[in-house]
């Protein structure tokens, strides 16, 4: 019982900060929130992580400091990706919160989450979602 009164303060506490937010994102990150997955905690926390978004001239730059952005390997002939266990783990954490939702709702995520046999040429399923909601970020924060 002592659980869940704790759990019931910090959705207070949660709900106080998020109220004190909105009305400080709102104005720097309206497209943001308009993307499904996106709360007013996360928006201020992206923003908070990216900064500038000008420092970045490409997508896949941006991709790739935040560590969203699978790793090529070669052996041989062959090229398989895996996943950048570098990059801000704060913003991985935040960009993750924004895929998992969107993978049931929108084609692009669900089909990197869902495909269960695909051949080895094709990024980590967790690493793709999370390329494709960074692309996006990228692409509505600048």
């Amino acid at each position: 019982m002592a659980q869940l009164a704790h759990i019931d303060l910090l959705s207070t506490q949660a709900d106080a900060i998020e109220a004190e937010l909105k009305p400080l994102v709102e104005p720097l990150a309206a497209g943001l929130l308009a993307v499904m997955g996106v709360s007013v905690l996360t928006a201020a926390k992206l923003l908070g992580e990216i900064g500038d978004i000008h420092r970045f001239r490409t997508t896949g730059a941006f991709a790739r400091h935040y560590g969203t952005a699978p790793i090529p390997v070669w052996s041989g002939d062959s090229e398989v990706h895996r996943l950048n266990r570098a990059g801000n783990r704060q913003f991985n954490a935040a960009i993750h919160r924004i895929a998992l939702p969107r993978a049931d709702a929108t084609p692009a995520p669900a089909n990197c989450l869902n495909a269960v046999n695909e051949p080895a040429t094709t990024p980590p399923k967790a690493a793709c979602a999370s390329s494709n909601v960074t692309c996006q970020t990228s692409s509505i924060v600048s």
